[in-house]
This record gives structure tokens, sequence and C-alpha cells, in this order.
């Protein structure tokens, strides 16, 4: 394996590995009564592999457990337990479930409490960013309870 290649792959990984070491750091603080509840992300680790493929000018459209894709793309440690902790700092100064990313400044739309909803809004995304320079698109992503009924 070259050099190139294992840069690659870690750099895949190193997000993969952030958001389990992130869920056993939460999990802990939930224990010990410091944060109400977390929701944990382990199993959807495999979600960084995406991170190559993206450009700068795709959207996103997270499913709360994306924590791997959201750290690929570049949402900060800090910013997560901003979250936990309902901090001012969180991406929605305090006012959100933990584990919902978004950042404007790396095309990460907010996640909405409703599941699956967020396919209806990334839609809507799409359709505004369909002629735009580069051929963005907009990647959504929902878990198997947005499969079972809903939006």
């Amino acid at each position: 394996m070259n050099t190139t290649t294992a840069e690659k792959l870690l750099e895949i990984y190193r997000p993969m590995v952030a958001s389990r070491y992130t869920d056993r750091v939460q999990s802990a603080a939930a224990q010990r009564g410091e944060v109400f509840f977390y929701i944990p992300s382990s199993g959807h680790e495999a979600s960084a592999t995406l991170a190559p493929h993206l450009i700068d000018s795709d959207w996103l459209h997270l499913h709360y457990r994306d924590r791997a894709l959201a750290y690929a793309r570049g949402v900060s440690y800090e910013t997560a337990f901003h979250g936990l902790f309902g901090k001012a700092e969180s991406n929605s100064a305090g006012r959100r479930m933990p584990a919902f990313p978004c950042d404007r400044s790396l095309n990460i739309m907010s996640t909405p409490t409703l599941v699956g909803s967020n396919a209806l809004q990334a839609v809507g995304v799409a359709s505004s960013i369909k002629t735009d320079e580069g051929n963005p698109f907009v990647l959504v992503s929902v878990g198997d309870g947005a499969t079972q009924q809903g939006d």
C-alpha cells in the first residue's frame, strides 16, 4: 500500500474512531447524570466513507446517527459536546437535541426532530441547487424508523 492510499484510509478511519469514542464519553456523562440523555451513533461509522466522494458545494441532510460523516465533513468534536451539554456555543445555541448536526458553512442542514421528514426538506434544497455550477447534489440519510411510517 502506498503512502497516499494509507493516508486516505486514515482520513476516513479517524472520524469513525472519533465517533465511537464520542459515544463512550457521552454514555459516561449520562451515567454520571451530567446530561439528560444522549443519542449514540455506534454501528453507523461507515457513513464516513461517503466524505471523500463529496464536494464542498454538496449539501448534507443527515440522520442523527451520522456523526462519523459529520466529523469527516468538518464538524468539530467541540461542537458535538457543546450540543450534548446544551451550551450556547452549540450549533443551535443549546436549543436542539444533541446529535443533530448542522453547520451552514459546511452545507449541513439542520436535522428535524420528526424522523424521515428531512427527505422532504432535502428535495426542496435539491430543487433549488439543480442548476448550480459544479453539479452539487444533496445527500440525505434516514434511519430505519423513517422507512416504517411517516412522511
